[in-house]
């Protein structure tokens, strides 16, 4: 349920991030921080390597920075969502009320994803 709201949450906060500083700090935009913060981890450590790896690397950093971008995005979103369904189907054999959640977990996790890839902002970039 907690991770229902936050995507709730974060996807009703993306249009407005921008909208109230305090000083430097875009406030609304602080909410995005779990997600993206475990992204960017993702993207320059982990994404960007295998890229490498797999000999998909155009040999300079920033196409494939950008390249691993979408895919650093989805590993965060599904890393604790399949914990989480992965635990419910374990714990509950995904009774009634834990189905539901796990279906509106995952449409408010898709739905959040695409938004925040999709998300041009003025003056502020989120991810």
């Amino acid at each position: 349920m907690a991770l229902v709201l936050y995507c709730v949450v974060s996807t009703a906060t993306l249009p407005f991030a921008n909208v109230l500083w305090l000083g430097e700090l875009p406030v609304i935009a602080v909410l995005q921080l779990p997600k993206l913060l475990l992204a960017e981890w993702l993207r320059t450590d982990v994404v960007m390597p295998a890229i490498k790896g797999l000999g998909l690397s155009s040999g300079a950093f920033s196409p494939d920075y950008t390249t691993a971008r979408p895919y650093a995005l989805v590993v965060a979103y599904l890393l604790p969502i399949v914990t989480v369904l992965v635990t419910a189907a374990v714990r509950s054999r995904m009774a009634s009320p834990y189905r539901l959640w796990s279906c509106l977990l995952l449409f408010a996790a898709a739905l959040d994803c695409l938004l925040t890839l999709k998300l041009k902002l003025p003056g502020l970039s989120i991810y």
